[in-house]
């Protein structure tokens, strides 16, 4: 378990290793961070609580839980369409977005049948 919250980080946290033996990340509100890149064969579970928009990278073939919580516009069709669509064994999805905007495009739904999860929610 590696934990990296309320703390001031570079614009990019890379997390990657050939032996990293790392299966749960939670990273939670650290300012100044813009990009997240994680190579991590054995990571199981991901949370992330962010504000604003972050750009993702992730190598992670064996996630199984993420928890993504973000606050700022347009989040949706670009966690969906971008970051875990390489997510085959994902089980369980919990993202939950904050912003004063609502999204009428229906496109952002298709995102959904990139994932063999039993469980969607969000």
């Amino acid at each position: 378990l590696l934990r990296v919250a309320y703390c001031k980080l570079s614009p990019k946290l890379c997390i990657s290793g050939q032996c990293l033996q790392l299966k749960c990340l939670y990273v939670h509100s650290c300012p100044g961070l813009q990009e997240i890149v994680i190579c991590a064969k054995n990571l199981n579970t991901f949370s992330c609580f962010v504000e604003g928009m972050m750009k993702f990278s992730l190598d992670v073939p064996n996630l199984e839980d993420a928890r993504v919580h973000v606050r700022g516009p347009n989040a949706m069709p670009y966690m969906f369409g971008e970051v875990f669509k390489d997510c085959t064994k994902l089980k369980f999805l919990l993202f939950q977005i904050r912003t004063n905007e609502v999204c009428t495009d229906s496109t952002m739904m298709l995102g959904a049948s990139y994932f063999a999860s039993d469980s969607l929610y969000w």
